[in-house]
């Protein structure tokens, strides 16, 4: 060594203990780290745990969105409801104006020809039970 280095001094006490604090905290954290990569049920658990917490907020968005769509679907169900409804009520109207125009002209002829509405409706009703009869057997078949 050479007169003008000098020798560095020696921590003091204070000095040592400081030291010895912060590497005490530093093995304290590292020994935590290692066990929590050791503690496996516990990350699993953690794990779970989240999972959870995000099946949940998604089953509680999905449902939301399900509500919302069924809303949507009765609004325009109603609608077409309403829609048929008012159809209907014409359509019935138009055929009782129709038959209060034929009516009396029905009663005419029925009581003017009793015998040819009596023939026409017997036809009718022997076309009805041929057609019924063809309907059973085509069912025994």
């Amino acid at each position: 060594m050479s007169s003008t280095e000098k020798k560095a001094d020696p921590p003091s006490p204070e000095e040592l203990r400081a030291d010895l604090e912060e590497l005490r905290a530093e093995v304290g954290e590292t020994v935590e780290e290692l066990a929590h990569r050791v503690d496996v049920p516990a990350r699993v658990k953690a794990k779970r745990e989240e999972v959870t917490t995000r099946a949940q907020e998604k089953a509680v968005e999905v449902t939301t969105q399900a509500q919302d769509k069924v809303k949507e679907v009765a609004a325009l169900a109603q609608q077409k409801v309403t829609g048929a409804t008012a159809a209907a009520q014409q359509k019935v109207t138009s055929a009782v104006a129709v038959v209060d125009d034929k009516a009396p002209i029905v009663g005419r002829t029925v009581r003017q020809q009793p015998k040819a509405v009596a023939g026409g409706v017997g036809g009718a009703l022997v076309v009805l039970l041929l057609l019924l009869l063809r309907r059973a057997r085509r069912r025994d078949v």
